[in-house]
């Protein structure tokens, strides 16, 4: 047992050192990987191989979060001015970067059921679902609280209390 803690609190420590030279979000990313490393209850070897995929596809994911986000935002500046082709195209492009999503999801399923149990799975499911919630309640409980401030600001002031906490994700005050 103390060894799979030793190796966890090094894995944790490693990503904490690098969140807090960085972007807040990089901060949140390391929360979630304590969450998550938490609620899966990873054994090192598991861990070493679990990680790597994970990261991979959440980068994955990412990319195409971002680029239909950026999309969106074009598309909702712009609606007025473009063409009934033009918005066909950008809803169509909307719909093809959702399909890219499903299947990136459905591949690394598939590659999460080889390196994790069945429970695992469905635990690391449940965890990011239950993480996402718990940082969105924080986000707004934390943006009511302080009015007009960025989300950025918020973000930010809420990783700041996170680190003051014991590992995992806490409510922020």
């Amino acid at each position: 047992m103390k060894p799979i803690l030793i190796f966890c609190t090094l894995i944790l420590a490693s990503i904490s050192l690098k969140a807090q030279e960085g972007d807040p979000l990089d901060k949140i990313k390391a929360q979630k990987v304590a969450f998550l490393t938490e609620k899966l209850g990873l054994n090192p070897a598991t861990a070493q191989k679990f990680w790597p995929v994970y990261n991979e596809f959440s980068s994955k994911k990412d990319s195409i979060n971002n680029l239909r986000s950026t999309q969106r935002k074009e598309m909702k500046d712009r609606w007025d001015k473009m063409s009934n082709r033009q918005k066909e195209a950008a809803l169509d492009f909307q719909m093809q970067q959702r399909f890219e999503e499903a299947k990136l999801e459905q591949h690394y399923h598939e590659k999460f059921k080889k390196i994790l149990t069945i429970d695992q799975v469905l635990r690391l499911y449940e965890a990011e679902h239950e993480f996402k919630m718990r940082l969105i309640r924080q986000l707004r409980q934390k943006e009511t609280s302080q009015g007009n401030n960025s989300s950025q600001q918020i973000i930010s002031q809420g990783v700041q209390e996170l680190e003051t906490k014991p590992s995992g994700i806490q409510t922020i005050n």
